[in-house]
């Protein structure tokens, strides 16, 4: 078994390393679909996805960077619409 020294040592030989804020930034924009009375599940997928969208710049692995971003955009498109259509049918804002 070897072990590496530093993250970006395993992502250069293409180990998988993925990047769990984008995965969970997706899932709480999928989830916001289904949880459409709360406010929660579209906050925390900005939030995360936000975060996902940064870890992803950094990542130096092409395939992990491409998936990376596109989960955290697309957790993040999931979560501002949700977000702005929950407002608008919770506050009659139209």
């Amino acid at each position: 078994m070897t072990f590496f020294s530093s993250r970006e040592e395993a992502q250069d030989l293409g180990l998988g390393i993925h990047n769990h804020f984008a995965n969970l930034g997706l899932l709480f924009g999928i989830a916001s679909i289904s949880e459409f009375d709360h406010f929660w599940p579209p906050l925390i997928a900005i939030v995360l996805s936000g975060i996902g969208l940064k870890e992803s710049k950094s990542t130096h692995n092409q395939s992990s960077r491409k998936i990376g971003l596109i989960q955290s955009r697309v957790g993040l498109v999931l979560g501002a619409l949700y977000l702005i259509a929950w407002a608008y049918f919770t506050f009659r804002l139209g």
